[in-house]
């Protein structure tokens, strides 16, 4: 069985900026270049994948990504430890 997901990216002058990769409704990955930050790059991929995605985790620590998940309608449903840290389950 094979896991295909969908991968959702933010070009500027043919660089990437950012990008997403959803596997159902669920947001495997979100990744903004550094010195794109805080230019609403994030929210950009984001909005391009948000009609499929009703899931994700986020560390507990990135507060940035946290208020960017709430103000799309995002909640904290729960926490769950991952290899990774102690994250937060959000749903829509």
């Amino acid at each position: 069985m094979a896991i295909i997901g969908t991968t959702y990216v933010i070009k500027n002058n043919k660089k990437i900026k950012g990008y997403a990769i959803r596997f159902g409704s669920y947001l495997h990955f979100l990744a903004v270049d550094k010195k794109c930050r805080g230019k609403g790059i994030g929210r950009k991929v984001i909005k391009k994948a948000l009609p499929k995605i009703r899931t994700l985790r986020v560390h507990i620590n990135n507060k940035k990504a946290i208020q960017l998940y709430v103000s799309l309608g995002f909640q904290i449903i729960g926490t769950d430890r991952r290899l990774t840290g102690l994250q937060y389950l959000m749903k829509r």
